[in-house]
């Protein structure tokens, strides 16, 4: 006898939210989660512009929300590195979630350094195999959180209008 496991496949969304500036909290970014009348959760944030200053510390909360109706396994975390942002990886906070820096080669491909300047991408397996509770429908997805630490680098922002832009993505995401 032969048994084939099946690989669970999770709804799982992020968002992605500045929550200190500095030693400042800052509590007005995070996520707020309503149902809509399909019973599908929606998300509205705050858009407004925070502004920092050369040299400053922004810490962002990276937000997965289970939105599958089983228990689902966090994921691995690809932060790309802003423009005009430099990470830490001596910050406290970047150590406690093993961030790790990565590089992006000619080919396009993924290579681990210790280089802060030829970084491109933060990874973090944290919320690897940890349990995000299933959605049921009729209360808010249930969530975990993970930070992030960055230092604000003038030199480094290439946006004329002086907005650092984010990305963040879930990995592997087969959905």
């Amino acid at each position: 006898t032969i048994y084939i496991e099946t690989i669970s496949k999770y709804d799982l969304s992020i968002k992605k939210f500045i929550s200190a500036i500095d030693d400042t909290s800052i509590e007005d970014r995070a996520p707020i989660v309503t149902l809509n009348s399909e019973g599908k959760p929606e998300y509205a944030m705050n858009k407004d512009i925070e502004k920092v200053s050369n040299s400053q510390k922004v810490t962002y909360t990276l937000r997965m929300f289970n939105e599958s109706n089983i228990t689902a396994k966090g994921k691995r975390i690809i932060e790309y590195i802003p423009d005009g942002l430099v990470f830490l990886p001596e910050n406290e906070k970047n150590i406690s979630y093993g961030w790790k820096l990565f590089g992006i080669d000619k080919n396009e491909k993924l290579y681990e350094t210790n280089n802060v300047d030829e970084a491109k991408i933060v990874v973090t397996d944290y919320l690897v195999n940890k349990e995000i509770e299933a959605f049921n429908g009729e209360e808010l997805p249930h969530y975990l959180d993970v930070e992030v630490v960055f230092e604000v680098d003038e030199t480094k922002l290439t946006s004329k209008d002086r907005i650092i832009e984010n990305k963040v993505r879930i990995m592997p995401n087969d959905n």
